[in-house]
């Protein structure tokens, strides 16, 4: 159900406290200037009222906000579509909401879907710090933990970021003793822990203070603060990132040295308004931006609104919520706003009338054929096709851009939850083919010295992550291999967890546990098999690649479905046969909400490509697509009825 946001003024600061630092008297005060909405901007609703979406916990300001504008703005009205973080890349991307507040940056799956999707990247705006108290429900600061048995009371950013991650300058941390620890801690082993790279703290962790680097293969991820901090009062060992303020009799947040030696700081909210610790976080406006157009000129001049000192004095009133601005950030904020441009809107009209397809691109030989197919039956059907990429499919069926979208990897989570939050249910799901076979499916890639004959799902699962039921397998002896393997571990090599391929691949196929912490990390599907091919000991799981070919040492291991069952390789035989474990589905996503039918044009559609000849064509277009077998096939048509 959509709230509808207040579109009167309401008491800006009346009964709260001011929870934060007082904005900078230096930071512009707001001065409305005439602005016009665009008569048919997708961003308006049926009664042309301006929807905003994203993170809920910004509801408190983003009232506030409305309210001010306008009451400078006569005419201009708000309609509620707050829908939470993960919803807010996607409706942005297709232009269904003026702005996106987000508690977090943008992560790099959500930015390659808005690059694909529009050609430029959007326009990211600081609004305030984050919170430091994490009893509300909002976004906060971020503390460095260790237990209270750990003689570290304090370390710098620098040695924060060398426990954490590989490939140092000045060399990574390993050991206690490194960090000056004496007695029996001088050889103890660090063991740090922490969110998947791929969620906020994460993100945020990864690409900032951590400098880009890949976590080092002996952090463990965990999915919330709760868990990060159990696991580390069981673990004296441990250090791990996570939400502020959670230092107990078991737990010690540890204090921040300067670079200098010369201060420390524990994230107060002083300290973060000052931009004086290094892990208070940011909250953001995104903006729509696309290559040769200017920022929409309603979101500019909210954006001045927001930036303002009456905008910043609303953030203020929040008690134990965010932190305003300095001056100084202020400033640099507007100089992105003014760069990006001062005239005309960015936002798409109307959707085109009849089908719309968006996803694939690689998928676009083979639609055409159906289109021209369904067309003979239909004369009359208008279909339209914006494929620019798997990974702008389910983002544009959110938004509402799409009538069907084309998608060749497995949803992620994030993907799914974006669309629960904006439509509250989960989209409608066919499976029309097979994605590829070869080196265009996932597969398991070992050096040809490894004599292994196969792996089971579940060995794989056992090999690759750890939690399992069944225990986890860290050496090549557990699999079986002897004369001079019995000793030697299992060296794990992927992409990194960080939303995409490897994110997909561990959570469709190997039970949602995590990788193991030796799992190591790399940027690149390439240097992920160069990896393996300069390693008799190492083992790799990889998404498709490319139409390149594999390095000569190594060959793709055969995976069977279960425990007994016998080993295949992807070959086209075997994933059209259904026999290939990692076989990647050509899917289709709908937005249909539960207890309704299929839209009768869609429906027909469906039912053309899963039809003899829509089976037959598919296996004949380019792309290397396979139709479904015949339990696959059964099954998705009973999805239809």
């Amino acid at each position: 159900m959509r709230k509808a946001l207040l579109a009167c003024a309401l008491p800006l600061l009346a009964g709260a406290a001011h929870a934060a630092p007082a904005p900078d008297q230096e930071m512009p005060e707001y001065q409305a200037q005439s602005v016009s909405l665009p008569p048919h901007a997708s961003y308006l609703d049926e009664q042309g009222a301006i929807r905003i979406g994203g993170a809920e916990h910004a509801q408190f300001v983003i009232d506030r906000f409305n309210a001010l504008f306008a009451g400078s703005h006569p005419g201009v009205r708000f309609s509620g579509h707050v829908k939470g973080t993960t919803a807010t890349m996607p409706l942005l991307t297709y232009g269904r909401m003026l702005y996106g507040p987000m508690g977090r940056s943008a992560n790099a799956a959500e930015l390659e879907a808005y690059e694909k999707a529009v050609g430029a990247a959007p326009l990211e705006i600081r609004i305030a710090h984050t919170s430091d108290d994490a009893q509300q429900e909002m976004s906060y600061s971020i503390g460095i933990y260790v237990n209270r048995a750990n003689p570290i009371e304090r370390l710098s950013a620098s040695q924060v970021a060398r426990i954490f991650t590989n490939g140092n300058p000045d060399g990574d941390l390993s050991h206690w003793g490194q960090l000056g620890a004496g007695g029996a801690w001088k050889e103890r082993a660090i063991h740090p822990f922490g969110t998947p790279e791929y969620t906020g703290m994460g993100t945020y962790m990864q690409s900032g203070p951590l400098q880009g680097r890949t976590f080092t293969p002996a952090y463990e991820q965990w999915g919330s603060t709760e868990t990060i901090l159990k696991r580390l009062e069981q673990d004296p060992a441990g250090i791990a990132f996570a939400a502020i303020g959670h230092e107990n009799a078991a737990l010690r947040q540890l204090a921040i040295v300067s670079g200098d030696g010369r201060s420390e700081t524990r994230g107060s909210r002083q300290e973060v308004a000052a931009g004086a610790y290094p892990y208070g976080r940011y909250v953001y406006f995104y903006l729509r931006r696309e290559p040769g157009q200017a920022l929409d000129p309603v979101a500019k001049e909210y954006l001045r609104l927001v930036l303002s000192r009456q905008g910043q004095e609303i953030i203020a009133s929040q008690a134990g919520g965010y932190i305003p601005l300095s001056a100084a950030e202020v400033r640099a904020e507007l100089q992105k706003i003014e760069l990006a441009g001062s005239d005309g809107i960015s936002v798409s009209g109307p959707a085109a009338p009849g089908l719309l397809l968006a996803g694939a691109d690689d998928a676009t030989d083979l639609f055409k054929r159906f289109n021209a197919m369904f067309a003979r039956t239909q004369s009359q059907a208008s279909i339209g096709m914006a494929l620019k990429g798997s990974s702008t499919g389910l983002p544009a069926l959110t938004a509402g851009a799409a009538s069907m979208v084309i998608v060749t990897h497995e949803a992620s989570a994030a993907e799914l939850a974006a669309f629960r939050q904006a439509w509250g249910y989960a989209p409608f799901l066919v499976r029309i083919g097979y994605a590829g076979s070869g080196q265009a499916a996932p597969a398991v890639y070992v050096n040809r010295r490894n004599s292994l004959p196969s792996l089971s799902m579940q060995q794989l699962a056992q090999v690759f992550t750890a939690g399992s039921a069944a225990g986890n397998l860290n050496f090549w002896s557990q699999l079986g291999l002897k004369d001079g393997w019995q000793q030697r571990r299992i060296h794990l090599y992927g992409l990194r967890d960080d939303g995409g391929s490897a994110t997909v691949l561990r959570t469709a196929h190997l039970g949602k546990y995590p990788f193991a912490a030796h799992y190591e990390a790399l940027d690149t599907a390439q240097a992920v098999l160069a990896a393996v091919a300069d390693d008799p000991y190492g083992i790799a799981l990889l998404a498709p690649t490319s139409d390149a070919p594999i390095p000569a040492s190594l060959r793709i291991l055969p995976l069977s479905p279960a425990d007994g069952a016998v080993a295949v390789m992807p070959s086209p035989e075997n994933v059209a046969a259904g026999k290939y474990p990692l076989s990647v589905y050509l899917q289709l996503y709908l937005n249909r909400p539960p207890g309704k039918a299929l839209d009768g044009q869609l429906a027909d559609y469906l039912k053309m490509i899963l039809s003899p000849a829509g089976q037959s064509l598919l296996a004949g277009a380019a792309g290397g697509y396979l139709p479904l077998s015949a339990g696959d096939l059964t099954k998705e048509k009973k999805k239809l009825d």
